[in-house]
């Protein structure tokens, strides 16, 4: 089940990566062909200012999505709520921060930035950033927000707000070079608004008057000492910001060193193609982070196991088949990122090919590291931030650029990348003081993260016949790891729970889905004997049918003396009955 929750999250989280960079691309397309080198330059100019914003979209999408679905795996509906609106509060202010700050000190900031006082450069930059800024919201609000929602399974409204981001801002840039020709604020205007414009679409899932989502809108439910907690997981984002950054001046030092101008634009149409591509491997990251902080507050080996095999296998699979496209079409992708670069054509072509070796490697790393985040491994994830953000990057671009000029930084990614792979293989080896073999040497879980394999039974019910199985198997292993005193009752009565369960999920809501899914566990702890029931089924709950549609009181028709206490949520599209018997 983990590996089909994988592939629909990163679905959505690589069209959200892609169409970021599409949006950006699509501005310097329209500045370099309308308006002149001067406003390509105007515009690379404002790029830290635009990191910044991303930094504060990457901290807070990162922390608060991993609080909220460690909440949300544990079944802690209101806590999660209180987690949404904080962080609905703090997109808030950080845009406010940004939006007055850049305003009140624009001269000063494109001074900062190199733009020499009363210069035509300074006023275009000016122009730029005012115009940009007014989208902070809903850059920082839609990049932070839509992992949440995918946290709470609205993954068609995820994919709404991706692509009115990338219409809007097509349509607007056409319009401000019709109406406004020449003019930089117009065309920074029309991408803050195109963001402004999705993160109106997105309100429509905090905002829903039914109850079809758990995740809501709450100012009064706000956990004010969580915001902490919230910057401080999400801090290696912005990290992770700062060390590219670094590494770009560094790589650019190299290229002019080894080619001189013609090698750093040859290389800027690279890595912009390369930058587009490799949303790929940045969706799957994300989908990685956001699924291993609910899978973290469940508290089950096995689906974090399955976890890191899905991202391996994902990243290899998919990122092959965009080095099969790059290689194909890299003189097509090169056209129609010329602009107004002179440069040497096919060496581009060839540079683009070389690079895309690195997307391979670049993915399952960051993924990695987005999974280390994810289980409280930060030490962890900020060792192979910095080593694969920056120190072997940096390292091999530069060895490989002495020599073979252009050819060897493209290079210099893959190695790199290659080389930061490896070290979190050694990492792990001396760590476990063993080789590692399989997905959970990987794992690196403390004691107490997880509960112990032998207090945990897994299994999926396809058919009535395998129900039937399923519960002998889980009153067997009740009766065998359950450290309660009535463990033989409390056995009996998890079978006829499997049993009831299935039979009415199976007859009702398995026709509903064309490719039905439900997965059993039983969960042993030290003073609790939990039953989960996930599902696929949409439009249909299985609790309510059995138990009827409260918490705490039972309706329905299985006998309440069976149950504790039952709860009823969704997380990532996946319809979690939980039910504690003791």
């Amino acid at each position: 089940m983990i590996d089909g929750i994988f592939k629909k999250t990163s679905n959505v989280q690589i069209v959200v990566s892609m169409t970021a960079s599409i949006s950006m691309i699509i501005d310097n397309v329209f500045i370099s062909r309308f308006m002149g080198l001067n406003a390509v330059a105007a515009a690379g100019l404002i790029t830290p200012v635009l990191m910044i914003i991303l930094a504060f979209s990457g901290v807070l999408s990162a922390g608060g999505q991993l609080v909220i679905g460690e909440k949300m795996g544990r079944g802690d509906k209101s806590g999660a709520i209180g987690s949404v609106s904080l962080c609905v509060v703090l997109i808030g202010l950080s845009a406010l921060i940004i939006m007055v700050g850049s305003y009140l000190f624009t001269d000063q900031i494109c001074d900062f930035l190199g733009a020499q006082p009363g210069s035509e450069l300074l006023e275009d930059a000016g122009q730029y950033l005012r115009g940009y800024v007014i989208g902070a919201p809903g850059i920082i609000g839609m990049l932070s927000m839509i992992p949440i929602m995918n946290i709470d399974g609205d993954k068609k409204r995820s994919f709404v707000c991706a692509w009115t981001v990338t219409i809007t801002d097509i349509l607007l840039d056409i319009l401000a070079v019709l109406v406004f020709p020449k003019s930089l604020f117009a065309i920074a205007l029309a991408s803050g608004i195109s963001y402004l414009v999705a993160l109106v679409v997105m309100g429509g899932h905090f905002f829903r008057k039914d109850d079809k989502y758990v995740l809501k809108i709450r100012l009064k439910a706000i956990p004010w000492g969580e915001t902490t907690a919230i910057f401080l997981r999400g801090f290696p984002a912005a990290l992770q910001k700062l060390l590219r950054t670094a590494l770009s001046f560094t790589v650019n030092q190299i290229l002019l060193a080894v080619g001189g101008a013609i090698a750093l634009a040859s290389f800027s149409i690279v890595s912009n193609i390369g930058n587009l591509l490799n949303s790929v491997g940045q969706g799957l990251s994300a989908a990685t982070l956001t699924i291993s902080g609910v899978l973290y507050g469940e508290k089950i080996r096995k689906n974090l196991s399955d976890l890191y095999k899905a991202f391996i296998k994902y990243s290899v699979v998919w990122n092959l088949i965009m080095v099969a496209l790059t290689f194909v079409g890299a003189d097509l992708l090169v056209s129609i990122f010329m602009s107004a670069k002179k440069v040497d054509v096919p060496a581009v072509v060839w540079g683009l090919r070389i690079f895309s070796l690195d997307f391979v490697f670049y993915s399952i790393c960051i993924c990695a590291k987005s999974y280390y985040q994810g289980v409280k491994r930060m030490a962890v994830n900020y060792i192979i931030t910095v080593v694969e953000g920056f120190c072997c990057i940096a390292l091999f671009t530069w060895i490989f650029g002495m020599l073979f000029g252009f050819y060897g930084v493209c290079l210099g990614y893959g190695i790199g990348d290659a080389v930061s792979l490896l070290s979190i293989v050694a990492g792990v080896w001396i760590t476990n003081k063993r080789f590692p073999k399989t997905a959970d040497d990987y794992l690196l879980l403390e004691e107490g993260q997880v509960l112990p394999d032998n207090r945990v039974f897994t299994a999926q019910v396809p058919d009535q016949a395998a129900a039937a199985s399923v519960s002998e198997q889980a009153a067997a292993f009740v009766a065998a790891h359950c450290p309660l005193t009535d463990r033989e009752q409390l056995a009996r009565q998890t079978a006829v729970l499997i049993e009831d369960l299935s039979k009415d999920l199976l007859e009702k809501g398995f026709p509903l889905v064309k490719k039905a899914a439900m997965e059993v566990t039983v969960l042993c702890e030290d003073e609790a004997l939990t039953l989960l029931i996930n599902d696929n089924c949409t439009g249909f709950s299985v609790a309510e049918s059995v138990y009827g549609a409260s918490d705490d009181g039972h309706s329905g028709t299985m006998d309440a003396a069976l149950v504790n206490k039952m709860e009823h949520y969704r997380v990532l599209g996946i319809n979690k009955t939980k039910i504690m018997m003791a």
